[in-house]
């Protein structure tokens, strides 16, 4: 073989190797730029599940307040000593506050007999009630 063809071949070679280089480095740099988009993408997604979690989060904590609420209205309501007409209130108060007074004035007796006389009225009618009730009910 000749100097140049020997030259030629050498040139080819290097021509060669320097494409797939040149291609090998195109290849690593999109290679960066996919992952580069990927790791975008992923935070995006990320972004958008965390909003989407925060709103439903908050719709939950939102029921879960409302729960307690009503939770807590129940047991107001369903507390055994909850007055449960107008008159056994008025009783209660009115007691309560002849003890604050004192019975041995005249505020504090007269609001202990206006009490007793309204629990019994309160009770007279819860009994009344319940009579009305229980006639009208189907068995």
């Amino acid at each position: 073989m000749s100097k140049q063809a020997i030259q030629d071949s050498e040139d080819r070679q290097i021509k060669l190797q320097l494409e797939y280089v040149n291609y090998t480095v195109e290849e690593i740099l999109q290679q960066k730029v996919t992952d580069k988009k990927r790791k975008v993408l992923a935070e995006q997604s990320i972004t958008k599940i965390e909003e989407s979690d925060g709103i439903i989060l908050s719709g939950l904590n939102e029921s879960i307040v409302l729960a307690q609420r009503h939770q807590n209205f129940l047991k107001v309501v369903n507390k055994p000593d909850h007055p449960q007409s107008l008159y056994l209130a008025l009783g209660r108060v009115s007691l309560q506050g002849a003890q604050y007074i004192s019975t041995n004035e005249a505020l504090g007796a007269a609001l202990d007999k206006f009490g007793s006389a309204s629990d019994e009225l309160g009770y007279a009618r819860l009994t009344m009630d319940h009579e009305i009730v229980s006639k009208f009910k189907l068995v």
